[in-house]
């Protein structure tokens, strides 16, 4: 059975990071095995082949989301980030190389997926760079965390207004509407 994701975030590193998730007051991990993982990477557009993810490079994805989280936290915080955040990060990043080429068939460009599957360490790379690229651009002003309190979901507010509350109207929003009618009706 393929598990569901969340993609509110708008950036596929913080949809990373959300892939640990509050479930009735407990964490949730989304992506525990390697089969979890390259359900999730093929569903974020990363890559769609088939990746062998060993113990170690579920650990390290681990230790990557976690360090993303904090560091985004850090930013919704205003606080200094966490020096081993970073460094988590730059550890990721240091295996980046993207897994595309550029190919130009029948008069036309075209930007595919490389035949070789990337492993593990470039699949985090690529994350890495992805929060990076976010972390230094304007658009960290952007990022969010739900507002709901039994939701530690992030995301990148592109709404016009710069307003966005919820993770989702859907899920969280609505959960806050009833709850606030509940207790508007008591």
């Amino acid at each position: 059975m393929a598990r569901t994701f969340p993609f509110i975030a708008n950036d596929v590193s913080l949809d990373f990071a959300n892939t640990q998730v509050r479930d009735r007051q407990e964490l949730k991990d989304l992506v525990e095995t390697s089969e979890h993982m390259m359900e999730w990477v093929k569903a974020a557009g990363i890559s769609t082949k088939p990746t062998n993810w060993q113990e170690d490079d579920i650990n390290a994805a681990k230790e990557l989301r976690g360090a993303i989280r904090k560091v985004m936290n850090a930013v919704i915080d205003t606080a200094k980030p966490p020096k081993a955040g970073i460094e988590q990060i730059n550890k990721a990043l240091s295996h980046y190389g993207e897994n595309a080429q550029l190919i130009f068939e029948n008069d036309i460009y075209q930007l595919r997926e490389r035949n070789k599957a990337p492993d593990p360490a470039m699949i985090l790379g690529i994350l890495a760079e992805r929060a990076a690229s976010l972390l230094v651009s304007d658009e960290r002003q952007r990022i969010k965390c739900c507002s709901h309190p039994d939701c530690i979901l992030l995301f990148k507010d592109t709404s016009k207004s710069g307003k966005r509350r919820w993770c989702d109207m859907k899920t969280c929003g609505n959960r806050a509407k009833a709850e606030a009618y509940r207790t508007q009706k008591r």
